[in-house]
């Protein structure tokens, strides 16, 4: 590796322990080193299994060349493949993970439309939270809040637009709450994808599976997981409904996994914000107890005014259309009035922290030198030649040669 930036980019791939049983069978032969034809044909792997698993969509397969924690972008079509994997020698797990990403494209909503579900279920559960005695009166989380600016959804998502530390309080813990309320859905949506991934390609997802499994099930027979918090009973659900344990809570809340494969995104995620409302609303009120200085501070302005910038009830929700799939899905959700519980504590998702850390894929960019090895690679022609040296084809002398022709322009 070399040091770019005052950051470690991969210039070669040093390890010897590699796994690569199902490629191996793809690629006709034992994998030893990780070089760059070797990086070549993953990318092209990948490229034809996008093929068929996205065969609508131009999906753009890259490795890293910058700094990036996402292996997949919904909203643009693009992947990266997880480098941090490469680096271990798991090349079954790392095609894994790609052919998820690609189910992803395939099955799942779009990152916009994810992050909108998640700031209209938010804005749903402060606005029947409510802060306060019956002397002085009640405001609810989202008034409190919101007193001074709404906070909108391009606040939140805009991809155009830089996350900054400079931003408001109120923006940040939006973007703190969203965050955390994507991450269970990601893991309900884990699960339905990889289960409706045909078997010749989950026999990758697993490999990834059963590695980082036994270290769940440990700390999970050690109670690290008991306490019901947002993140712990995500994993739970992951791992219940993977079968690497059995868990009373997800049994009892969400038995049927037939009725989650047989739901798209907008019928399985408002179902899933019923059910685990208490769940979600004990961790926004949470993250409210940790940063109430800062997000509930006084400021110009009054939330008569802001009534004034609203068009509607729905409004509240959105910035946009009202009348959007999943503004309706949004207002079926009934929601119960409760009085904020100022014990709530965000504590419990220490071990899910640690657990999350350790198993999330990194993507490690790889050094300008090595991206340009792996593209040559796809300038290379090979051309079999023979030349007889006798009119006679079964007796002459016969000359077999390779010519390699490679495109640097």
């Amino acid at each position: 590796m070399s040091n770019s930036n005052m950051k470690y980019d991969i210039d070669n791939f040093q390890t010897t322990d590699i796994d690569s049983k199902y490629f191996n069978g793809w690629i006709g032969h034992d994998v030893t080193v990780i070089e760059p034809k070797l990086l070549f044909d993953l990318q092209e792997l990948f490229k034809h299994y996008a093929s068929i698993i996205v065969p609508h969509k131009n999906v753009k397969v890259n490795y890293p060349i910058y700094d990036t924690s996402a292996c997949a972008d919904t909203e643009n079509d693009e992947i990266w493949i997880p480098t941090s994997t490469l680096v271990e020698g798991d090349i079954d797990n790392c095609i894994g993970l790609v052919v998820h990403e690609l189910q992803h494209l395939s099955l799942s909503l779009k990152s916009s439309e994810n992050i909108k579900f998640c700031f209209q279920f938010l804005n749903k559960l402060l606005q029947n939270i409510f802060k306060g005695n019956d002397e002085d009166g009640y405001e609810s989380l989202y008034e409190i809040i919101n007193r001074s600016r709404r906070v909108k959804f391009i606040d939140v998502f805009n991809p155009k637009a830089k996350q900054s530390s400079s931003d408001s309080p109120q923006i940040q813990f939006y973007r703190k709450a969203i965050g955390d309320i994507a991450f269970f859905l990601n893991a309900v949506e884990d699960v339905r994808i990889d289960s409706l991934t045909q078997p010749n390609l989950k026999k990758y997802i697993d490999v990834g599976d059963n590695k980082y499994s036994n270290e769940f099930i440990e700390r999970y027979n050690n109670d690290e997981f008991k306490e019901k918090t947002l993140l712990n009973v995500g994993y739970c659900f992951l791992m219940h409904h993977k079968g690497f344990v059995k868990d009373s809570y997800i049994d009892k809340t969400y038995p049927d996994l037939q009725k989650l494969l047989n739901s798209t995104p907008y019928e399985w995620i408002p179902d899933v914000f019923s059910i685990y409302e208490e769940i979600f609303k004990h961790h926004v009120e949470s993250l409210f107890n940790e940063n109430e200085d800062e997000v509930g501070e006084q400021s110009q302005g009054s939330f008569t005014a802001l009534n004034q910038e609203l068009d509607g009830a729905v409004s509240t929700f959105t910035n946009d259309d009202d009348g959007d799939e999943i503004s309706k899905a949004i207002s079926n959700i009934e929601v119960e009035e409760t009085e904020l519980d100022e014990d709530a504590k965000i504590d419990g998702n220490k071990m899910s922290q640690e657990y999350k850390e350790k198993v999330s894929p990194k993507m490690i960019p790889l050094a300008s030198t090595l991206i340009d090895q792996i593209k040559i690679m796809g300038n290379v022609k090979v051309y079999d030649n023979k030349e007889m040296f006798s009119n006679d084809e079964e007796d002459g002398e016969q000359l077999e040669w390779n010519t390699i022709i490679v495109d640097t322009i």
